[in-house]
């Protein structure tokens, strides 16, 4: 999800409140700038839901490489000759 380190915190944070006491017009801008560009990938994020897709991703990256390994195991044993063709064209 949407995270801030703790000096993009502070950033933000003291950019506010340099601009509210030092009457900094540019600090201003900047901040809310800042602010909009935040709530704005807040809401993209939440809105289509990244994190089930990167889930699923997961999900069958793990399966196929459960495939793989046996894939490969196959063939190992193959290679080694512990079984034949035909009994592994069996199953």
């Amino acid at each position: 999800m949407f995270q801030l380190s703790l000096l993009d915190h502070l950033r933000l944070t003291f950019g506010a409140v340099g601009a509210a006491f030092a009457r900094g017009y540019g600090y201003a801008i900047a901040s809310a700038v800042f602010a909009v560009l935040a709530l704005v990938t807040l809401l993209l994020h939440l809105m289509f839901d990244l994190d089930a897709s990167a889930r699923a991703h997961a999900s069958c990256a793990a399966r196929l490489w459960l495939i793989r390994e046996q894939y490969r195991a196959l063939l190992s044993d193959l290679c080694d000759g512990a079984i034949d063709v035909d009994a592994a064209r069996r199953g």
